[in-house]
This record gives structure tokens, C-alpha cells and sequence, in this order.
């Protein structure tokens, strides 16, 4: 099943139960009751990449007013100043003050708009609505309950990464980083549909939020790692290189695939007649000046060059199959992992928590083959806002696997400019 149709890109990041924000890159280190990283059915969090784009739980984490409504951050520290040479006083005094902006700017609440509009329209995709009014209630529903979770909380900012030695990145970096992404956030909230105009199509073209790293992060991050807020966890694996991978780019066919719902130590019976999305695009991808491989099913060669154009501008998009690949293995195969934190019942557990393992080598010059393992782990206790915390991997290590899937598929032709 690598990945459900919903899904629009490599990670999710979610503010409530079945929220589909999608966002490349890096998170920033956050206290409850920020929005927090988990995935649900069809939405996925890499191990080896962490989530998020600048600052976006701190957003809305930050509890600082602010006066002015001024729209650029421009901080009182002189912008040339290295972040490692500020005093602790200095840290603390940037720090509160990216906490007043983002409160000014309106970007705490444009990023609290993305997160809940996304989790009310995710409900509804999951709700199997019959009609745009239903659809508009159930979204409604989680919307609000939401926007009233998404409440207070408080700033903490990567000060330890600001004062490493290896941080040769300024004062004006940082800022032009936080800039970029406030710009980017607000962007990505005019895209999401609201709850009172939803209808059935939204629901069907709806694939979640991508929001892609600004370039000036991209930097920051490179100077200056952790700069961001990266508080992600990451396992060993080496990155591979742009060059390695764009060797695996194009449009492929699906030729075979498989599907073991038993057991994972041998293929299962052919599912291949029951795939609605027969091709799939191999795109390169790079977020924080870290590429990896996005791979996503698409009905013909036609959908998959407008499903190219969406990855690349990050855009949103939906798939019926796909994974993401960030590891480079020492024969040249290519790896990844994704967890799954679980879905929300009713009963106040968070069921079916998964780790999923893919593996991507090749058949022959031209035909390229797909493994995914899918571990199930235990059920485990909601949080007390209904959010399911727990790591799919932590959840799920120990688990056996449960689900194993085979895909292979033959170079069609390469990827639009």
C-alpha cells in the first residue's frame, strides 16, 4: 500500500488529528501546546529528514505580544553580528523578539489557519461525505476544534545551535530566513479551501499543503545547522548526491506488483489490475540543500508531467502510491523510512501506529524495483488535546511486518523541463 492517495508530498506535519500539512525541511523546537509533528493514515514523517519549515511551531508556540504590525523582522542586534559570537543576553533578547513578530505579523495565525484548514478537510476526505454539505460540517467540525487546541503555549528557540563553533551564519541570516518563511506560510493560506466553501471536488483535489525552503533557509541551515530549530530526530544515513539521484529520475510504467499481507520474507499474489495510477514519476527534490527522491503514482504520462510540476513547485497534489527517498547505500541502491503515528479513535487510543522501510535498486538499465515493509505497532493513549504523539517507529520497532510490497517499472521517458 506504500502511501495512500491522499498524501501530496514527503512529510506531514499536523496540529490536530487528520490534518494533511505537508512540509519539507526542518522543524523548529517548540513547547506544548504547539502544534506537533505526527502522521496519520496515508501521511508520513521521515526518520532520516526532520519536519517542518523555519519556525513554524513557534509560531504558533510563541506567547509574546508585540506592538506594531510591522510585516519584516528586523531585530535590534546589529545584522552582521555572528550568531556564535551573541551573549546569552543577546540570544535571549533575538529570541523573544522573533517571538513578538511572528505574534505582529499575523503569521502565528496564518500558519494556525494552514494546519486547522487542512485537519477540517482531511476529516472530511476520511468521513466519506456524501454531499458538500456534509462535507462542510464535518471539516467545520474539526476546524474549530483546532483553531481552540492551537491556543497559548511558549517560545523556545535553537539557541545552543546559535552558539556552536560551526555557526558562521548572522544576525541578518537568520532574519532573512524567518522573513522568507512568514512569506511563505501566508502564500500556503490562501491556497487551503475553507470549511464554508468546501464541496466534493475540493475533497477529491485536495492533497495537503507542501510548503517548500526558501532559499535563504537553505543557507542559514548550511552555516549555521540546527539554526532553524531542527529538533527533529535523525538515524544514521548518508545523504546521497544530487548527481546520484537524478540518475533515477523519469517517468516509469508499472510492470509488476505485489502485495503480502501475510508475511514479509517473499512476494504476495499480483495487485497490479487493481492500481488506478499505472505510471509513476521519479522527481528529485531538495529542501534545506539536502536532495532526496520523491516518487509518486499519476494515470498517464500526461498527469505524471502535471504531477512533476507540482512537486517541483511544490504545489499540492494527490497519488495513489509513492514513497520518499533520502538515503544513499554503499551499492547504489537508494533507501527511506516513514512512520506513521496512528489513527485517532474514538476510544481515546491512536491505532495502528506503522513504520514503513523502502528500498530502491535497480532490475536493469531500465527497469527500477520498489520494496516496502510496513511494521504494525500496538495501540497506545491519545494526549490529552485527542493528538497522537508517540513516534510510529518508537510505536512500531518491535513490531513484526506486517505488510510487504513489491513494485517494478519499466523507463518510459524523461522527466518535462
Amino acid at each position: 500500500m506504500i502511501r495512500d492517495r491522499r498524501v501530496a508530498t514527503q512529510e506531514a506535519y499536523t496540529a490536530a488529528p487528520d490534518a494533511t500539512v505537508h512540509v519539507p525541511g526542518r522543524g523548529a523546537r517548540r513547547s506544548h501546546p504547539a502544534p506537533r509533528l505526527q502522521s496519520e493514515p496515508g501521511m508520513t514523517t521521515t526518520r532520516q529528514r526532520r519536519q517542518g519549515i523555519f519556525f513554524l511551531a513557534a509560531l504558533l508556540g510563541a506567547g509574546a505580544c508585540s506592538g506594531g504590525d510591522s510585516t519584516t523582522f528586523s531585530p535590534s542586534l546589529p545584522p552582521g553580528s555572528p550568531l556564535n559570537q551573541l551573549t546569552p543576553a543577546q540570544r535571549d533578547t533575538l529570541c523573544s523578539e522573533i517571538g513578538s513578530f511572528t505574534e505582529s505579523s499575523g503569521a502565528v495565525d496564518a500558519i494556525a489557519e494552514v494546519l486547522c484548514r487542512a485537519a477540517g478537510i482531511s476529516a472530511a476526505q476520511t468521513s466519506n461525505s456524501g454531499t458538500d454539505a456534509e462535507a462542510r460540517s464535518t471539516c467545520t467540525q474539526r476546524y474549530d476544534a483546532c483553531r481552540m487546541a492551537l491556543v497559548g503555549g511558549s517560545q523556545m528557540c535553537a539557541e545552543s545551535a546559535w552558539a556552536a563553533a560551526s555557526c558562521t551564519a548572522t544576525v541578518a541570516a537568520l532574519a532573512a530566513c524567518l522573513n522568507d518563511s512568514v512569506a511563505e506560510i501566508e502564500s500556503a493560506a490562501r491556497t487551503v479551501p475553507a470549511c464554508s466553501t468546501l464541496t466534493l471536488a475540493d475533497l477529491g483535489a485536495f492533497g495537503g499543503i507542501d510548503l517548500p525552503s526558501p532559499q535563504t533557509c537553505q543557507t542559514l541551515e548550511r552555516d549555521c545547522p540546527g539554526a532553524s530549530g531542527g529538533g527533529g530526530e535523525t538515524n544514521a544515513c548518508t545523504a546521497p548526491t544530487e548527481a546520484a539521484l537524478s540518475a533515477w529520475e523519469g517517468i516509469y510504467q508499472l510492470s509488476s506488483y505485489t502485495e503480502n499481507k501475510l508475511a514479509c520474507d517473499a512476494e504476495g499474489a499480483s495487485v497490479l489490475g487493481q492500481k488506478q495510477e499505472p505510471y509513476f514519476a521519479a522527481v528529485l527534490v531538495s529542501a534545506f540543500g539536502k536532495p532526496y527522491l520523491q516518487i509518486a503514482s499519476c494515470t498517464d504520462l500526461a498527469n505524471c508531467g502535471t504531477k512533476v510540476a507540482a512537486i517541483r513547485g511544490s504545489d499540492p497534489y494527490g497519488y495513489e502510491f509513492g514513497v520518499t527517498l533520502q538515503c544513499a547505500n554503499t551499492d547504489g541502491s537508494l533507501g527511506g523510512s516513514t512512520t506513521f503515528s496512528g489513527v485517532p479513535s474514538d476510544h481515546g487510543t491512536c491505532d495502528m501506529p506503522t513504520l514503513q522501510d523502502a528500498a530502491l535498486t535497480r532490475v536493469s538499465p531500465t527497469t527500477i524495483r520498489i520494496d516496502t515493509r510496513t511494521y504494525t505497532g500496538d495501540s497506545y493513549p491519545q494526549d490529552a488535546q485527542g493528538i497522537c504523539w508517540t513516534s510510529g517507529s518508537n510505536a512500531s520497532t518491535s513490531s513484526p511486518c506486517t505488510l510487504y510490497d513489491v513494485l517494478t517499472g519499466d523507463f518510459v521517458e524523461a522527466l518535462p523541463q
